[in-house]
Parts: C-alpha cells; structure tokens; sequence
C-alpha cells in the first residue's frame, strides 16, 4: 500500500495531494547518502523520519495548521521518495494520534519536530548529513518554534488540564515512542550508524553516542514542553513517555 492510499483511507485526500506533489519534486539530494556502506540503514531511518513528518503533517492538519503541515509534507515527501515507510503501523498509529483530545494532538506535534530534528542529528553524527537535510533541519527549528508556541496557548495557565493531558499520552505511548525513534526495532540499526559498523567494539561505540543522543534529545523535549506551559513533573513524565531518560546531574 503506499503512503497516499493510506491517506486517502483516512479520509485525508488533500495532504494525499500535497504529499504526491512532493515526492514528484524529487529526492536527488539523498542520492549519494543512500548509496553509501549504510545504504539499506539509512532508507530505513529516512523512511522513519518521513513516516514521523507525515504523522505531524496529519496532526497539524487535525489542528488547523496549514502551513506547518505544507512543510511536514514537503520533507516527507523527501525522505519517503527513499524509503516507504511501515505502513500498517503507521496507520494505526496515525490513528491513534488523530483520535486524541486537542492538547495532546499538540504535545504530539512538538514530539513529531523533536523527532525529526533527532533523525538529523543522528546522520550528522554519523558524518551522513546533506545539504539539504541541513537546510530541512532549518526548517524544523522553525516548525518547532510554532508548535511550541501553538501549544502554549492551549495549555499555558491551565493546570487543571495537565494531568487528563499526561494520562492520554500515557495511553499513546507507542506514537511517542515511535515519533521520537526510540523503540527497541530501530536501536540496533542507528549504534551501527552511529558505531560505523558492526564488530564488537563499533557496536560498543554506537551504543554510547546513541545514548548521549537521545539524552540530549530528552533534556530538550523537556524543555520545550515546559515553554509549552507545562509544569515540571508533567514535562518530565511526557517526555518519559517516548522512551527518554537523563542523567540525573544534567537537570532540566
């Protein structure tokens, strides 16, 4: 099944449009990187990144963004031109995504930014970053900064909504931690890009960088979802949620 068929069983015909638009546009910026000695890990981790930027352009939709969901699309139609992505999962998780209250569907917005920019990082660690994916990660910061801020004005100075909010994500774990690829499939796939191979010792080395990533990566969703108006605890249990931790000395 491809991507725009399943949008379209959604009933989500206009991002099924953009998105064919975009693939059609072309991925030719990724063909070395897909080329190269990890080929087969990188279209899988750039299949992830689109899945994980249409599920953002799906919930923006939902919350009447346009113009954040324009530019989910563009990027996964990029990264999906490589790589399709799993589509049975993804449909149910998209479904999942689009069937939560307003609050959460915005939360999950930020996560899908957050992931995305945790894809990229990933391959500039692995010395894999192109020059288009550093202009696409421009604008995701971007992206993340109206998320944000969009998030801010449906949960700033309302406490009384933040824990029902933290139980539905609680109940929506696997789209967190599938949006911020840290489910345990993935793992061994980004230490071998990470490690630069598969001996002993690579492996060894992957493990470690993909930890202080993510790490990095829990610190700044805490961080984010607490200018979302969040309160401390609340942050912390969300961003608990996509399979994050941190060093206790970091902080937040």
């Amino acid at each position: 099944m491809s991507v725009e068929s399943l949008l379209e069983d959604l009933g989500l015909q206009e991002l099924s449009g953009t998105l064919r638009a975009a693939k059609e546009q072309g991925a030719t910026d990724l063909g070395e990187l897909v080329r190269g000695r990890f080929a087969q890990r990188v279209r899988r981790l750039l299949g992830r990144t689109g899945s994980v930027e249409l599920m953002g352009a799906a919930v923006a939709s939902s919350l009447g963004l346009r113009e954040i969901s324009e530019a989910d699309l563009r990027h996964a139609g990029l990264m999906l031109a490589v790589s399709e992505p799993e589509a049975d999962r993804l449909r149910a998780l998209l479904g999942q995504a689009l069937g939560a209250g307003e609050g959460a569907r915005a939360v999950m917005l930020i996560s899908s930014s957050m992931g995305t920019l945790s894809a990229l990082s990933l391959l500039e660690e692995a010395g894999l970053l192109s020059e288009g994916l550093r202009r696409l990660r421009e604008e995701e910061e971007k992206v993340l900064e109206s998320s944000i801020g969009y998030a801010s004005e449906l949960l700033s100075g309302r406490k009384e909504v933040h824990g029902t909010l933290t139980s539905e994500l609680e109940r929506r774990a696997e789209v967190l931690r599938y949006v911020s690829l840290s489910d345990e499939d993935l793992r061994p796939e980004l230490e071998v890009l990470l490690g630069g191979g598969e001996t002993e010792e690579e492996r060894s080395l992957g493990t470690t960088r993909l930890t202080m990533l993510q790490e990095e990566f829990h610190v700044r969703r805490v961080n984010a979802l607490r200018r979302a108006g969040l309160g401390l605890a609340d942050a912390q249990k969300i961003a608990e949620l996509h399979g994050g931790a941190v060093r206790s000395s970091w902080g937040c």
